[in-house]
């Protein structure tokens, strides 16, 4: 996807195409580097509360002698974190690991709408060298409008796009012979087919999967809280 991405932007492109791409990729970089603050605002934001809560858990003193204390991730260790020399190295595994994991998840979560916004601008594209397809130079020259038809057909075959059947109707298709216009319904037939992204052919990106994954979190979710609550009416 990535090589895909970077032959896109190497082909040569006229300044209408140019400008489609550009709108895309500037709203990708805004994604990123929002992406890049917020998740750096909430680790920071994560740590310093995790630091307030160990204050407030310090003086408790109702506490498992065994739970560590003051660290972003409680947990039970098979050393004493009270002591500095291993408090002070897992406080920092710990936040190295917790930075890098917000990072992977965003990074993620970025490359994603980088990818869908890329295939959106190169839709855009495909529409406008459609459009444009018939002009002076194809008309006079059936063989440079049928290399040029191949070019589309083939790079539409990869984006796959159902408004590139209103796309071409907006052409000059009116100007072209009958056997020529014809070609052009080909186009018009394959785009109703919707475009979709998968994960490898394991999933769908769509409304669906959200949904599905939304309801399962907060039914794990409602599990946790269920099974803390019972806890602390055990432990009073």
């Amino acid at each position: 996807m990535i090589d895909m991405m970077a032959e896109d932007w190497k082909a040569p492109r006229v300044i209408e195409e140019r400008q489609a791409m550009l709108i895309t990729a500037k709203i990708s970089h805004k994604i990123s580097v929002a992406s890049t603050i917020l998740t750096s605002t909430l680790f920071v934001a994560y740590i310093i509360f995790r630091m307030w809560v160990g204050l407030e858990m310090n003086k408790r003193t109702d506490l498992d002698p065994r739970l560590s204390i003051g660290l972003p991730h409680p947990a039970y260790f098979p050393y004493d974190t009270k002591k500095l020399e291993y408090f002070l190295p897992t406080w920092i595994a710990q936040c190295i690991t917790t930075f890098f994991c917000m990072t992977a998840y965003a990074t993620f979560d970025t490359f994603i709408s980088t990818m869908i916004l890329h295939i959106c601008g190169q839709l855009r594209v495909v529409g406008i060298s459609l459009k444009n397809l018939v002009n002076e130079k194809n008309q006079r020259d059936s063989n440079a409008f049928l290399k040029k038809f191949s070019t589309l057909i083939k790079r539409h075959e990869k984006l796959n796009h159902t408004f590139l059947s209103q796309t071409y109707y907006e052409s000059n298709w009116y100007n072209l012979p009958a056997h020529q216009s014809k070609w052009l319904m080909f186009v018009g037939h394959r785009s109703q087919k919707p475009l979709i992204l998968s994960a490898g052919k394991f999933c769908t990106f769509s409304i669906h999967l959200f949904i599905v994954v939304l309801k399962t979190s907060v039914g794990y979710l409602s599990m946790l809280l269920t099974v803390k609550q019972r806890k602390m009416s055990h432990t009073m």
